[in-house]
């Protein structure tokens, strides 16, 4: 059975709030409130699902009471044909929506999303992420105007930077999507690569610059 320092320590390393925890492991905030501090006594149906919320999210529980992250996890699927690009939308979607987050977009363009999935059904899966807290950063091309989403959630990227492959970043998936000759997604799990392409996600976002709508 895990301990309340391992519980404490797994959650820091996922970087999750209380609320995220308790939204995982389906309990409320203030029993893993109570039970990190020390003052309630936990029933082992709690302890065994916040374990696998913890485990689901990527942490290895040992048994010297140590925890890790499962780093050397490197699981690679493959969505072909028309269906790929929801098949990757339902996996961002059933990753995110008990625990919220941000999905990460790098050289999106929409009109080829609505091309290849449809406008009113884009619309109708941005509604679904909003109402369960998925929210989005999309790097899209300087001058690019075409928005699905809030403007709030773009940034401009230079004809330099933007990349003619579309890429995702998620909890700890990497997904590329080629349109090309067909649709295709491939989709990696892993939590060293998912990092290591979300902190130059950012540090690139953080000095894009903020689209200018018309009038």
């Amino acid at each position: 059975m895990i301990t309340i320092e391992q519980i404490r320590a797994a959650r820091a390393l996922l970087n999750w709030s209380q609320d995220e925890l308790a939204a995982a492991a389906a309990i409320s905030k203030p029993a893993i409130a109570n039970l990190e501090r020390g003052s309630a006594q936990p029933r082992t149906e709690t302890l065994n699902a916040i374990q696998k919320a913890l485990e689901d999210g990527g942490m290895e529980f040992l048994d010297n009471t140590g925890v890790r992250l499962r780093g050397e996890k490197l699981n690679v699927q493959v969505f072909e044909g028309k269906n790929a690009y929801f098949r990757l939308w339902d996996d961002m979607y059933e990753t995110l929506r008990h625990t919220g987050g941000t999905r990460l977009l790098y050289g999106i363009d929409e009109r080829l999303f609505d091309k290849v999935a449809g406008a009113k059904n884009v619309v109708n899966m941005m509604d679904k992420f909003h109402s369960h807290n998925i929210d989005s950063k999309v790097l899209v091309r300087e001058g690019d105007t075409y928005f699905v989403e809030p403007v709030s959630h773009y940034r401009w990227i230079s004809n330099e930077m933007f990349s003619q492959i579309p890429y995702f970043i998620y909890s700890n998936k990497y997904a590329i999507f080629l349109a090309e000759p067909s649709p295709r997604v491939v989709l990696i799990e892993n939590t060293a690569i998912a990092e290591s392409y979300r902190q130059q996600f950012l540090a690139i976002w953080n000095t894009a610059k903020k689209p200018i709508l018309p009038g």
